[in-house]
């Protein structure tokens, strides 16, 4: 007996369903109060480029820094309020085109259990971009409906979202996109996660003065947390990328790709663990669509 009960204790010691089980067993309320502050610095590449012409002429690199924060404020134990914000400025651009910054803000309202969490949730954005014809601006909302579900070690989400964007400089253009974004969070024990998404969005004529494509997205990532004099901070990596399936009356070609690499650190207030983070804090974020900078990243024809 006692040997069955050194080998089971082994096992559990060893599991990383075990070391999970050992940081979540104290019950804890769904809903808690929490924030992150992230920051980071990104690598972007653009591949096909077009011109005027609809022509693949340019590939277009830069590099940008990036500040993101999350708060979550519990209204009773299993509803809470998650405020998003975040900012993106491109340091070195190149000399063809590139977006100079973005920013966003949002809220969502959530209803989370032990089990499984869903709610809704509504944004609004700026982004603002150079190119071969000068500068644009677009501003950019999106609201949806979102829900999680908790198994073990992994936590499975999926978002569905209505977005809505349009030029406020020179000659007006509209994205009305529809964008699904589906992802896994596997914790391999309570303080390292990896990250998959992968998201389609389409955008269908709207008027005009609307344009028509679609893209798919992807992610792939890794975050890991350590304990700083008590004071929680994470360092992450990822891995992104969005591709133009098809395209009618914009500025860039079907196949323009473009893939970032990104890294940097995230302060946590609250939460005792990356796990305890998915299940009882801030847990949640919106990604507004690519579309419009990808529309306005065009360049003049090469000499």
């Amino acid at each position: 007996m006692k040997l069955l009960a050194s080998i089971s204790l082994m096992g559990l010691l060893m599991s990383p369903l075990g070391a999970l089980a050992a940081d979540t067993s104290t019950p804890e309320a769904p809903m808690n109060y929490a924030a992150d502050v992230a920051v980071g610095m990104s690598y972007d590449g653009w591949t096909n480029v077009g011109d005027y012409n609809h022509s693949p002429i340019a590939n277009v690199s830069s590099f940008y820094g990036t500040f993101d924060g999350r708060a979550l404020v519990p209204l009773s134990s299993n509803v809470g309020v998650q405020f998003d914000g975040s900012m993106a400025r491109t340091f070195d651009g190149g000399d063809i085109a590139t977006w100079n910054n973005a920013s966003h803000m949002g809220a969502h309202l959530l209803y989370r259990t032990d089990a499984y969490q869903f709610g809704v949730f509504g944004g609004f954005g700026v982004a603002n971009v150079h190119n071969g014809g000068g500068e644009e601006e677009w501003q950019s909302r999106i609201f949806g409906i979102e829900g999680q579900a908790y198994l073990n070690n992994v936590t499975l989400w999926a978002q569905l979202a209505k977005a809505g964007s349009f030029e406020t400089s020179g000659p007006s253009e509209i994205f009305d996109p529809i964008q699904l974004r589906a992802g896994s969070r596997y914790f391999l024990d309570a303080n390292t996660r990896l990250d998959v998404e992968g998201g389609y969005a389409t955008a269908p004529s709207a008027g005009d003065f609307a344009a028509t494509a679609s893209m798919v997205n992807w992610k792939v990532g890794v975050e890991h947390l350590f304990e700083l004099d008590s004071h929680p901070v994470s360092v992450f990596a990822n891995y992104t990328g969005s591709k133009v399936l098809d395209a009618n009356d914009v500025y860039y070609s079907i196949g323009n790709t473009e893939t970032a690499v990104n890294v940097g650190f995230s302060f946590k207030f609250g939460p005792h663990s990356l796990i305890d983070e998915d299940r009882h804090g801030t847990n949640t974020d919106m990604s507004f669509s690519k579309l419009p900078v990808m529309d306005s990243l065009y360049t003049a024809p090469l000499p």
